[in-house]
């Protein structure tokens, strides 16, 4: 896959790794790609955050249901954004009442170079455009 051992996600890969049996890793896999991500997508997503194979499949289905479905993004624009996949999307419209949703659909189909206003967990706002 390309990890380098010297950087912290190849830890964080190797644990995620022996916490699955290979049933279940090939089970997430293939919800990503019935979600319209493509093999090289999910590995490159999980190289780069290996958290996003420790989501249920149930929450992965939702989120990107939500992020294609409701909010228009492509799913390989989720792919290349997969810290997406980290929020806790009910917690977060709910608190703000809709206007994260609205933030992030300044973007869409991955080509807009507007900023998406995310608010991170101290209450900030992070800037990715």
């Amino acid at each position: 896959m390309g990890f380098s051992p010297e950087r912290f996600t190849f830890i964080l890969a190797v644990i995620v790794l022996g916490l699955m049996s290979k049933s279940i890793w090939e089970a997430k896999f293939d919800v990503y790609k019935k979600c319209g991500w493509s093999e090289e997508e999910i590995l490159d997503a999980f190289k780069n955050h290996p958290s996003i194979m420790t989501a249920s499949e149930g929450r992965i289905k939702t989120l990107m249901d939500f992020f294609v479905n409701i909010m228009g993004f492509k799913a390989s624009f989720i792919a290349k954004q997969f810290y997406f996949l980290g929020l806790s999307m009910e917690k977060r419209l709910e608190r703000d009442g809709g206007r994260e949703g609205e933030k992030m659909s300044k973007v869409r189909d991955g080509g807009e170079k507007e900023r998406i206003e995310v608010r991170g967990r101290d209450g900030g706002e992070e800037g990715k455009g």
